[in-house]
């Protein structure tokens, strides 16, 4: 982008040239681009044509001066000649588009005055990186899927496999939002995944906020996939039931290694809790989650807990068995 302006509004132009240019914007300002010994013409010259955009930052005085009007000009005529070329009229404080020439008049004008400023830069960089406001769409609808993506199916891409966080959590996101068994399942196979540990941490607080689609039985099939976030795990479904709450009172305030070596005491509380959710969840975790160096030396679950506990997931949540016991085969 080259900017042209007249050195009465330099400290603006800085300021936003240095805001452009944190926005990854290549931008041709003078200040930056011209050497000593350089024939200004001719610099200013391939600034312009080999700009795909062309800022002209208008003020009264940059209206009078004779080097803005002649790069204006070159501007406007590269518009016309040339594919791809755009002018951008920039207003300071204190210039109104009444008082522009004819021809600038009939375009969009940007506000560089302080109440305008910030989302005339966004638009600027919106203008020259389309792929960042196409980001940002694409989070919004994320984030509040409506139509073809208000479906468990249609998220669950987002969610899976993106190796972008912050895409992976507006989806974790929009399945909360639209709930049901599906969308459990989906945000659980997100939990599982080992890699990204911001979206491990989103999804695992997300199916916490689904406890009204058993959310909480999902939860505790995540227990021993990742020994990162063992104790934190622990302490989350201590939690929800005062009965396991006291039991684990012993465990309070001690790290996951701590914890590693007390596991199985942990699992037999989860085990003969009263709650169904996490007494099956537990038991599916250590039952069908693929081998791990925290799950080598713990006894399986009692006789007869993991078939009931697979029985009740089916109804639960359909397709969670068949995630956990493939969680590797998927890439997780």
């Amino acid at each position: 982008m080259f900017i042209s302006y007249n050195t009465e509004d330099r400290p603006l132009v800085r300021k936003l040239a240095d805001d452009l240019r944190r926005f990854d914007v290549r931008v041709w300002w003078d200040a930056w681009e011209m050497k000593p010994g350089d024939f200004i013409r001719d610099r200013i010259n391939d600034g312009i044509t080999s700009a795909g955009y062309f800022l002209a930052v208008l003020s009264p005085s940059a209206l009078q001066s004779n080097w803005v009007k002649y790069e204006l000009t070159s501007g406007m005529l590269l518009e016309i000649e040339r594919e791809g070329v755009r002018v951008v009229p920039a207003l300071v404080a204190g210039l109104h588009v009444g008082g522009l020439p004819v021809d600038l008049r009939a375009k969009k004008c940007l506000l560089l005055d302080p109440d305008n400023y910030r989302a005339s830069v966004e638009e600027l960089v919106d203008l020259i990186k389309p792929e960042r406001r196409q980001r940002a769409e694409l989070l919004a609808r994320l984030r509040d899927p409506k139509d073809m993506l208000r479906s468990a199916a249609a998220l669950r891409p987002y969610a899976l496999h993106q190796h972008d966080q912050t895409v992976e959590k507006a989806a974790l996101e929009g399945l909360r939002k639209i709930g049901g068994p599906e969308a459990v399942v989906v945000v659980t196979e997100r939990a599982l995944n080992t890699w990204g540990v911001s979206a491990i941490d989103r999804a695992l607080k997300t199916l916490m906020r689904m406890r009204a689609d058993s959310g909480l039985l999902a939860f505790c099939t995540t227990l021993l996939r990742d020994s990162r976030d063992l104790a934190e795990k622990i302490n989350t479904i201590g939690e929800t039931t005062p009965e396991v709450s006291e039991a684990l009172a012993d465990f309070e305030g001690i790290t996951n290694w701590e914890i590693a070596d007390r596991l199985g005491k942990v699992l037999d509380v989860f085990y003969t809790s009263a709650n169904p959710e996490i007494r099956y969840g537990t038991a599916l975790s250590r039952a069908l989650l693929p081998p791990t160096h925290l799950t080598g030396k713990l006894d399986p679950p009692p006789e007869g807990l993991t078939a009931e506990a697979v029985k009740f997931a089916d109804q639960a949540l359909p397709n969670l068995t068949a995630v956990l016991r493939n969680c590797d085969r998927y890439g997780l």
